[in-house]
């Protein structure tokens, strides 16, 4: 089970690929139901997606990035390139070490 400040073991590529469809817009897609996945919440000031998958809850940014790319190196987060966390577009995710995202945000 992952601790506080570990993130949760993603599910792999082809199986967010058999439950999701991404939208262009920035969401993940119920293949079930046709419905946007996840709800906003906030988180250090800021509002972000959030979803239930399984046992575990995700930031939808770090779903939408492995759908593309596959799984997220340890020790690096999905960043918001705006800032924007509700923009989960793919142009505007992108992986940093979690020193230079704890950078980013403080500078």
């Amino acid at each position: 089970m992952p601790t506080k400040n570990t993130p949760n073991p993603i599910p792999d590529k082809n199986y967010l690929r058999s439950i999701f469809d991404y939208d262009p817009d920035g969401y993940l897609i119920w293949k079930k139901n046709g419905k946007i996945a996840g709800s906003i919440i906030w988180s250090r000031s800021k509002q972000y997606y959030r979803l239930k998958l399984d046992q575990y809850t995700y930031a939808v940014s770090r779903l939408i990035y492995c759908w593309h790319f596959d799984n997220i190196p340890d020790g690096y987060e999905v960043d918001h390139i705006d800032g924007d966390g509700l923009n989960n577009k793919i142009n505007n995710l992108r992986i940093l070490t979690v020193k230079q995202n704890r950078q980013r945000r403080s500078g």
